[in-house]
């Protein structure tokens, strides 16, 4: 998966699905957040079992893929980051963030 999006509209994406996504000392898994790509989309979907939220915005996507990252984490991150291009790009199990002078794994 490799995909460039605008700052903003990760974050607020990040903003909306994470309000579902919930501690779960049983079911760790509904703390993440899933990216998945189709097209030139980028899908962010986070469930807590009872109910799910897909939330959808264009992207340039280089390559298709999907990756489950801590809702959490993930957020904190880009919320940090100058409102530029962020470039996500998933290698092995590993999620790549860059975003002007900023790089992550």
């Amino acid at each position: 998966m490799k995909l460039i999006i605008l700052q903003e509209k990760l974050k607020e994406g990040l903003k909306i699905t994470r309000r579902v996504s919930t501690k779960s000392l049983s079911l760790p898994i509904l703390e993440n957040v899933l990216l998945e790509t189709e097209k030139s989309f980028l899908k962010l979907s986070t469930t807590n079992l009872e109910i799910g939220i897909n939330w959808w915005s264009l992207a340039k996507i280089e390559k298709e893929g999907k990756i489950t990252i801590p809702t959490q984490v993930l957020s904190d991150f880009i919320s940090f980051l100058p409102n530029k291009q962020i470039q996500l790009e998933k290698k092995d199990l590993i999620l790549n963030i860059e975003c002007d002078n900023y790089k992550t794994q």
